[in-house]
């Protein structure tokens, strides 16, 4: 018997479960020898997971494979970081045109169809691609299919090609429901003399019109459905006043509108915009680049497999992808080795088939061909497609005649009006719109319970009308975490709620926040890396010091921790010991004298070279024996998330294991590893929270398997995701391959009709998807569900929503599949059952203030006569010089000589003064002033690249800032082009290029002498002692290949007209302008530096010349 299930923890129960049920079984029949026999037996027994059962198939066939027998799987952070290293060397490979790889011609151009201005991530897009189509039985072939699909549109047409069926299918769709509801609104405004009159022509007309596009699509005559578009003439709806209006006509006339002004404008741009010629030509250049796809990741699986196979790696698509070649023969029948497999099991039996993919599939069938195959699996709970799960095999297997079927409808989890809930909704969608899901009445659930509790399912829809500044998410984020309160009030633990969310990415957190907010013990169970725990950082810096402990912040780090608990103090005192060199030296330095804490400095040490004998050993046994050394599993004990603590710092040492294993092994080469996979993007996965008291926040999808008492199914009112349309390439088992193609330009790209027509099929995929997901997610609950979502008008939501439930089947569930929430779905499929609606006001401020006056203390006489005493002096408290009106800190543009002899006037800075605050420029100012544009080209000067400017020109160095985000449109739309231009083609602009060093916006905060900044000798003798924080930025400094020192300023002021035919004047005029703000900068510049400036540049973009202030000018500090 071979038993076969999806994860090692369901391999365990399973396991577990059955030794339970044979020691019950021996307890009641001690004697029975086969019974004892088969608990012996158990644990050689053959219950694995997927990749378990195929990794010991290619352990005993490693010859054949022509695989090292000591090859090992590699973990998953390892494979990305390896897949990312191979993709990059593949690109520079075909770029160089490298022997082998010349496949490709024009690779240039290939490249540039797969990025955008917004994604350049070339090498993780063609990844993508790969990992896609691992999972399909021809692997990379399935490109080279899909290129013979789109040749066959270039040379046919689209009209009998898998993108025509699809167009078709989605407008008689379309046209089937719009049709059914102009219909049913004919109907009822023929019962109505106002609406009879007013409305029934105009819907007459539509239903007509709708129903000649019906039959155009019916008969697969696109063109035809397009010439009636183009040729229509609607009938002007007449007024109707407001008061006569009903729920049903107002409807009807937001359908009708929805269709003109929407639905058809859509369907004209998506399918019926583009003639016969262009979608043929469109297609062939589309199959272009899927060949050359083909080519280049036919490249980029050779070089990955030798690297694996170099390193004696394997990962996850390699063990589904041998244990294929093994067993299943090119004609697709079951090889010798499958029968011989197959010969050795009576039965086989895999749990949650309705998970897998074609290749599992392709694998369980060919080692089934001689033996009883029992595939356990519910349709409804695959929600795993982005994994390539595909549940339409496993509904082909029930639709299947001849194969013989059982069907376990006993719910023993949920209470009976959950039951009912469930069968109400997820039924209706099934039936109405779900197409990957057969659903009859065998489907329905049955409560298994011998005793079942009577809550309600509560729906509650908050209003968040009035509180749109508080955000939609957190008003329901507070709604749901006062009700939780309510239910810990009755009786309920932390531990029994659960807050179930479509994607917790963007809205955990809140209900974290919330719940906190009120004492409430929660757990965010949202994947997170494990990179980003304190615990797990520490013990990185720990390494980072043992590897190399001349690098301060990981030394400082470790210092400060309470690991070795220096205090701020005395790691100052260490510094000071040694101002020059490393932190490192001046501790040993420290650590030779008789200062106080010179001993803790030496245990330190000598720990520490301790640890560094033991980095010969492998790096995970170095961990441990920091763990064991330093207690830091204690200094978790009684912290928040103490058990979550611990399972971190264990997985850090579980990664550290595993990669010991591979190829590349000690200290340094893990911590390279740990950084290279951080930078690639990938992450490591935190260990999951183990907390049991506590409410848990997660996903559905981290849901599936697990049940709570309470459930709240939260975030119901978000849209649905679209984010797998929204890829430039788009791949699909059943419609192919499609991609957005790039203009002549290379700056823009455009859709095609082929691409769009695989956007609709995939759409519809992901809608049975969502219905599946909600179907798991409603069954999660044991006792009670409660379903929450806001909307800023619940009512219009929930009057719509029955309207809409009226025409559910028509158009193959047409409104279903265009709802974009589960609360539609929700209200649609179940309108008849009790909705509450929230108003957040009714629980308002005053009432919570009211509730919270009563816990405020009260005071005796005395101690209010005491209190009043230490105000009236801790208020009466006059800081020393305050007489002297000495600003704190003042910034370069406010500095001029005499600058604090202004500020004892203090009519400036008064709160009568001049300097109140001013109208932003947005408001006061309808168009762009010269300071704006000034601005503008500052900001460019402040993030370009020199060497793309001086190669590419000004245009493509502001498309690319602006697509980078490091400038907005407006701003891109300001820059002085034409200045910016004179500059390149002045003698410094090579300078700046070429410059050896070179920092822009370098700020900078220096403590210059008060005295400076008055002409008042006596105030400069009062403020000998008093020195002002100057904070400034300064635009530019470089060193040039002659190793000058430069400060450089860019200056973008109008010279008079007086001046402007005499440079002389001219310069002198900008130099007298601006010397004060320069030689600030010139003097932090040699502080920070630590060295004399050699120049100081003003750059006018009015002269188009760099100005050089003679050092004379400067008085020295």
């Amino acid at each position: 018997m071979l038993v076969v299930t999806f994860t090692k923890a369901a391999a365990s129960e399973l396991k577990e479960r059955i030794s339970s049920a044979l020691s019950d079984a021996i307890a009641d029949n001690p004697g029975d020898r086969r019974l004892q026999r088969q608990f012996v037996l158990l644990q050689k027994a053959q219950i694995s997971t997927i990749h378990g059962f195929c990794l010991d198939l290619i352990k005993k066939n490693f010859d054949r494979l022509g695989i090292s027998p000591s090859s090992k799987v590699s973990d998953e952070a390892q494979t990305s970081l390896m897949k990312q290293q191979t993709a990059d060397n593949v690109i520079d490979n075909y770029y160089s045109g490298l022997p082998g790889y010349d496949d490709i011609e024009n690779f240039a151009d290939f490249a540039d169809n797969f990025i955008s201005l917004k994604d350049d991530r070339l090498s993780s897009i063609l990844i993508s691609v790969y990992d896609r189509v691992s999972s399909f039985p021809q692997g990379i072939g399935f490109l080279s299919d899909s290129a013979k699909e789109l040749e066959k549109v270039a040379d046919e047409g689209i009209n009998g090609t898998v993108f025509g069926r699809l167009i078709k299918e989605h407008m008689t769709g379309l046209f089937s429901y719009y049709r059914d509801v102009f219909s049913d609104a004919c109907e009822y405004f023929r019962d109505g003399d106002v609406f009879e009159n007013k409305y029934l022509p105009a819907f007459e007309y539509e239903y007509g019109f709708v129903s000649s596009l019906l039959a155009a699509a019916e008969a697969g005559d696109t063109e035809k459905v397009g010439d009636i578009i183009a040729y229509r003439s609607p009938v002007k709806l007449g007024a109707v006043k407001k008061e006569l209006q009903t729920e049903e006509s107002s409807f009807y006339r937001e359908v009708r509108e929805s269709f003109t002004k929407n639905a058809l404008n859509r369907l004209t741009e998506q399918f019926l915009s583009q003639n016969d010629e262009t979608v043929r030509k469109t297609a062939r250049k589309t199959h272009d680049f899927v060949y050359k796809l083909y080519l280049f990741l036919s490249a980029f699986d050779r070089l990955f497999s030798a690297e694996k196979r170099k390193r004696d790696l394997l990962d996850y698509n390699d063990l589904e992808r041998f244990a294929y070649d093994l067993l299943v023969g090119a004609d697709g029948m079951p090889t010798e080795t499958a029968k011989e497999i197959s010969r050795g099991y009576d039965d086989i039996y895999i749990d949650e088939y309705q998970d897998v993919n074609r290749v599992q599939d392709a694998i369980f069938a060919a080692i089934s061909s001689e033996s009883s195959r029992f595939m356990v699996g519910d349709i409804k709970q695959s929600i795993y497609g982005f994994r390539g799960a595909e549940p339409s095999i496993f509904a082909g297997y029930r639709l299947n005649g001849e194969i013989d079927k059982i069907y376990l409808r006993h719910n023993f989890r949920c209470d009976a009006p959950i039951i009912d809930f469930v069968n109400l909704v997820c039924g209706t969608l099934f039936t109405s719109a779900g197409k990957t899901v057969p659903y009859d009445e065998t489907d329905a659930l049955v409560c298994g319970k011998a005793e079942s509790g009577d809550a309600p399912v509560e729906i509650a829809v908050i209003d968040t009308g009035d509180f749109r500044a508080q955000g939609r998410r957190a008003t329901e984020a507070d709604f749901v975490a006062d009700r939780i309160g309510r239910l810990i009030a009755e009786g309920y633990r932390p531990g029994d709620i659960c807050i179930l969310l479509r994607s917790a990415s963007r809205a955990a957190a809140m209900y974290e926040d919330a719940l906190s907010a009120r004492g409430i013990i929660c757990r965010n169970q949202l994947k997170r890396d494990l990179f980003v725990n304190p615990e797990v950082l520490l013990v990185m810096d720990i390494l980072n010091v043992i590897d190399n402990p001349s690098r301060d912040i990981y030394l400082a780090g470790a210092l400060k921790s309470p690991v070795f608990d220096f205090s701020l103090s005395e790691l100052v005192r260490i510094r000071k010991c040694s101002a020059d060199g490393s932190l490192y030296s001046a501790l040993k330095k420290y650590a030779g004298t008789n200062e106080a804490g010179a001993a803790k400095c030496r245990n330190f040490l000598d720990r520490l070279e301790a640890y560094r004998k033991l980095a010969a050993e492998p790096v995970d046994r170095l961990i441990w024996a920091i763990y064991c050394d330093t207690h830091i599993f204690a200094l978790a004990t009684g912290s928040d998330g103490e058990q979550d603590k611990k399972a971190n710092l264990l997985m850090l040492y579980d990664y550290a294991r595993k990669f010991e294993s591979g190829s590349y092994r000690g200290l340094y080469n893990f911590i390279r590893y740990i950084n290279d996979v951080l930078e690639s993007g990938a992450g490591f996965e935190a260990a999951a929270s183990e907390s049991d008291n506590a409410v848990r926040i997660m996903t559905i999808h981290q849901s599936k398997g697990l049940e709570f008492p309470v459930v709240f199914l939260s975030d119901c009112g978000s849209a649905f995701s679209d984010a797998d349309i929204k890829d430039r390439v788009l791949i699909n088992r059943d419609f192919g391959t499609t991609m957005k193609l790039s203009d002549e330009t290379g700056l823009a790209s455009y859709d095609t009709v082929m691409r769009r027509a695989e956007a609709v099929g995939i759409k519809q995929i992901s809608c049975d998807e969502e219905m599946r997901v909600l179907y798991v997610a409603l069954t999660r609950a044991i006792k009670k569900l409660i379903v929450t979502a806001a909307d800023t008008d619940p009512d219009t939501l929930i009057s719509s929503s029955k309207m809409k439930a009226r025409f559910g089947r028509s158009g193959n569930g047409y409104a279903y599949r265009t709802a974009d929430s589960y609360i539609s779905w929700i209200l649609m499929a179940a309108h008849g059952y009790s909705v509450n609606v929230i108003h957040p006001e009714d629980n308002g401020e005053a009432q919570e203030l009211s509730e919270t006056a009563d816990i405020v203390p009260a005071f005796s006489p005395d101690e209010v006569s005491a209190l009043a005493e230490r105000f009236r002096e801790r208020f009466s408290f006059v800081y020393p010089g305050a007489g002297q009106n000495i600003p704190a800190k003042l910034s370069v543009s406010e500095l001029y000589p005499e600058v604090l002899d202004d500020y004892a006037d203090a009519a400036k800075y008064s709160p009568d003064g001049a300097d109140r605050m001013k109208m932003p420029a947005f408001v006061s100012e309808a168009s762009a002033t010269a300071a704006d544009i000034g601005t503008a080209t500052h900001q460019f000067m402040q993030f370009c690249d020199f060497g793309l400017l001086g190669g590419k020109g000004v245009d493509s160095e502001i498309v690319r800032l602006t697509s980078r985000g490091f400038i907005d449109a407006h701003t891109a739309s300001l820059a002085d082009r034409a200045a910016i231009t004179r500059f390149t083609e002045t003698p410094l602009f090579p300078a700046l290029r070429d410059a050896e060093f070179i920092r822009r916006e370098l700020r900078f905060n220096i403590r210059l002498p008060a005295g400076m900044f008055t002409a008042d000798p006596l105030m400069r003798a009062a403020l000998s002692d008093e020195t002002v924080l100057v904070q400034g930025i300064m635009d530019c400094v470089f060193t040039d290949g002659n190793g000058r020192l430069t400060v450089l300023d860019y200056k973008t002021d109008r010279i008079p007209y007086e001046l402007r035919h005499d440079r002389c004047a001219a310069r002198e005029y900008i130099i007298n302008r601006h010397i004060g703000q320069l030689s600030y900068y010139r003097l932090a510049c040699r502080e920070m530096m630590q060295r004399d400036v050699d120049r100081v540049l003003i750059y006018s973009f009015s002269l188009s010349e760099a100005i050089e202030i003679p050092k004379e000018r400067f008085t020295e500090a």
